[in-house]
C-alpha cells in the first residue's frame, strides 16, 4: 500500500494521521481541532482504541463494531469527538454503545481504511515471562 496514492481519501488520511500521531506524538493538522476539543491524552487513547479495532478487523472481518467502553477513561471524549469533530464524524458513527464505520462508506473505502490501519499501526509487542524464567 502506498499512503501517498490515496491522499484524496479523507477517511484513509484520517487513519494515517491517527497512526502518525500515536507513533510520533506529533500532531498532524487534521487532528488539531480534535485535540483542542478533548485534549492530547484522550485523543491519544481514542486513536489507539480506534486503530486497534480497525487493525483487528483486518484479521477478523466480522468485527464491524467497537464498544464505546473500549476507549476506557476517554469514552466520554470519544462520544464528544464523534458528535462534534467533522473529521471523525465523517468516518465513524456512534450507534448506541458502539462505534461503527459510517454506512455511506463503500466497501472499497472500508477495505482501504482497514488495510491502512493494519499496515501503519504497529503497537509494541509485550512479552511476559513466567516467574520461574526470571529466577524468582
Amino acid at each position: 500500500m502506498n499512503p501517498t496514492h490515496r491522499t484524496d481519501d479523507k477517511a484513509v488520511s484520517l487513519v494515517e494521521a491517527m497512526s502518525a500521531y500515536v507513533s510520533s506524538g506529533l500532531l498532524p493538522p487534521v487532528l488539531v481541532s480534535a485535540e483542542g476539543l478533548i485534549g492530547a491524552s484522550h485523543l491519544r487513547l481514542i486513536c489507539i482504541s480506534l486503530l486497534s479495532w480497525l487493525k483487528s478487523r483486518a484479521r477478523i472481518s466480522k468485527m464491524t463494531e467497537m464498544k464505546i467502553k473500549e476507549a476506557g477513561s476517554a469514552k466520554e471524549s470519544l462520544l464528544l469527538l464523534l458528535g462534534e469533530d467533522g473529521n471523525f464524524s465523517s468516518v465513524f458513527l456512534n450507534h448506541g454503545d458502539k462505534v461503527l464505520l459510517r454506512s455511506d462508506l463503500d466497501l472499497h473505502e472500508v477495505d482501504e481504511i482497514v488495510a491502512a490501519a493494519d499496515e501503519l499501526y504497529q503497537p509494541p509487542r509485550f512479552i511476559t515471562r513466567r516467574r520461574e524464567d526470571l529466577g524468582g
